[in-house]
């Protein structure tokens, strides 16, 4: 399998402070790889810098073999995502909204209209796609915000904290379907999250952040055998 995405001993550094040091991971086409800190440890700057919103201080990032520092626009035609804090246009309906992110990815009609209706039949909001976003749930506004990430058909999918909000129900929906995305349609996903079941439920691979340094990236089997050793092991790595 190819790798999709590629981080080569990334820095970044905000107010003089160095915030993410010397990163290094890969994903392949078809994984999971989760991502986890504590709060403040860098990973919603490592997903902005991942996805072209701000420019590392050194290293590289390569998105299907693509420069994301020298090439960003044609970076962003291959990923999709999710960010932790984020914004929607009130006025506009989630099939307007889907539809809108559609065109701008080049897609043509028919396969805009298929893609919008599959997404909310998966995620249950087929019902509310011509009501306002700005009166849908924070639950609903977040499944109509997964949709978003995934209309383009992105090769590589970024997502901060994607089911934070949603009950278990909903939260093994999308995992559900994530899992089938990186199977079906070979996409790359690295993802943050502070649900530790969510990262063992999901995920191939973690990599673990301490002090802006990654202080693991491999298998869960490498640092546990079960949950509780999981829990123990993953804090103890988190800490630093």
């Amino acid at each position: 399998m190819s790798k999709c995405l590629e981080v080569n001993d990334l820095e970044w550094s905000f107010r003089g402070n160095c915030v993410l040091k010397g990163i290094t991971f890969s994903v392949e086409e078809g994984e999971i790889l989760g991502c986890i800190g504590r709060n403040g440890s860098g990973k919603s700057a490592l997903i902005s810098i991942l996805s072209t919103l701000i420019p590392p201080t050194r290293g590289e990032v390569r998105v299907c073999g693509l420069d994301a520092v020298k090439e960003p626009v044609e970076v962003r035609k291959r990923i999709g995502a999710i960010f932790e804090r984020f914004s929607v246009p009130g006025d506009m309906t989630p099939f307007g909204y889907l539809y809108y992110y559609g065109e701008l990815s080049d897609l043509a009609e028919p396969v805009i209209l298929e893609r919008e209706e599959a997404l909310m039949k998966t995620f249950d909001i087929s019902e509310q796609k011509h009501r306002k976003l700005s009166s849908l749930s924070e639950e609903a506004i977040r499944k109509v915000e997964i949709c978003r990430a995934l209309i383009s058909y992105p090769k590589v999918l970024l997502l901060d904290e994607p089911t934070r909000g949603l009950d278990l129900v909903e939260k093994k929906r999308v995992w559900a379907f994530l899992r089938g995305v990186a199977v079906d349609e070979d996409v790359a996903i690295f993802l943050t999250s502070h649900d530790l079941h969510e990262i063992s439920e999901l995920c191939n691979r973690v990599a673990v952040i301490s002090d802006g340094k990654l202080s693991y990236c491999g298998t869960l089997d490498g640092i546990a055998m079960d949950e509780d050793d999981l829990e123990e092991s993953l804090t103890s790595l988190m800490v630093g």
